[in-house]
């Protein structure tokens, strides 16, 4: 993994004509309800143990409080782009979690997914709740020879862990397009790689997955009474 020492980071200077040239759609932003990586948040807020599966039959076991995942997925990307309600979402129980505890197979780090799930789902664009005008500091290098991303994202990480700054001026320093810069920070902030240094910033409050077998005993119970 390359350090501080091995990349060129530009001195920081006054934008001039021959910068690039920042653009300002007005719609910059993607809805993360939209996209797995809500499920994944919801997951992560309420501390639950899920698996999350399409049709096909790929799918993922998630284990928030442990850190780890796993997959059973062909093409991530494919997956994380996914319409939600394509998804069907199930609660583990106990004895589910265990049989993935005690399994011969190796869990991978879970904010790895995440930052999978916001990258794809990103496209180009911003995910919601984070602004362009954002200044912003790396405060963890992320693994990048194992996630998806732009050749751009190590002089992007290497700047942003030395030097907090505004994601718009980091395109002009960088001369990165604002698409990269998006994907970067939306998989970046939704892995919890990102401090934001000129706002506060609050967690959405987030619903609980529908445990479907502690509904289905509690009907049952109903049914004998």
């Amino acid at each position: 993994m390359p350090t501080m020492n091995d990349i060129h980071i530009p001195k920081m200077r006054e934008a001039t004509k021959d910068d690039v040239v920042v653009r300002h759609p007005e719609n910059y932003h993607f809805d993360p309800e939209e996209y797995l990586v809500n499920i994944l948040g919801r997951a992560v807020a309420n501390k639950q143990d899920i698996s999350v599966t399409l049709p096909s039959g790929e799918g993922l076991a998630i284990f928030p409080a442990r850190g780890d995942y796993f997959s059973f997925i062909d093409d991530m990307e494919a997956f994380c782009l996914s319409n939600i309600n394509q998804f069907e979402v199930k609660v583990l129980n106990p004895s589910e979690v265990e049989k993935f505890r005690v399994s011969d197979r190796q869990g991978r780090n879970f904010d790895e997914l995440l930052w999978q799930a916001s990258y794809y789902a990103s496209q180009g664009r911003l995910i919601k709740g984070c602004q362009r005008e954002d200044v912003i500091e790396i405060s963890y290098w992320p693994n990048l020879t194992r996630l998806p991303c732009h050749p751009s994202a190590i002089a992007i990480t290497a700047l942003l862990t030395r030097y907090p700054t505004s994601i718009t001026l980091a395109c002009r320093i960088l001369n990165v397009p604002q698409e990269e810069m998006f994907a970067f920070y939306s998989a970046a902030f939704s892995a919890g790689y990102v401090e934001v240094q000129n706002r506060q910033t609050e967690p959405p409050a987030l619903k609980p997955h529908r445990d479907n077998s502690m509904l289905g005993q509690l009907l049952s119970r109903i049914s004998r009474l």
